[in-house]
């Protein structure tokens, strides 16, 4: 059982420990024509769900894509109130 202060990077080794099955893959984006030219682009998906986000480094990139998917992260362990 985990705290509800428990959030973001720490939730995410709660989830590593439990061993529940996610993944977290990055592309870097180099095509001129692109949007997102020069940036980093990141997918978490956990539970069949995926969140995406874009940023400049993958630091950056796997915090915004962790801070979406915390309820989700929330719903797969048990959180003491």
């Amino acid at each position: 059982m985990i705290s509800e202060r428990c959030n973001s990077l720490n939730l995410l080794n709660h989830i590593k420990q439990k061993k529940i099955a996610y993944s977290l893959d990055y592309e870097y984006i180099s095509d001129k024509i692109n949007k997102d030219y020069l940036s980093w682009i990141g997918t978490f998906k956990i539970n069949n769900k995926s969140f995406k986000s874009v940023g400049q480094n993958k630091r950056e990139v796997k915090l915004d894509c962790i801070k979406q998917a915390e309820e989700e992260m929330y719903s797969l362990v048990s959180v003491k109130k």
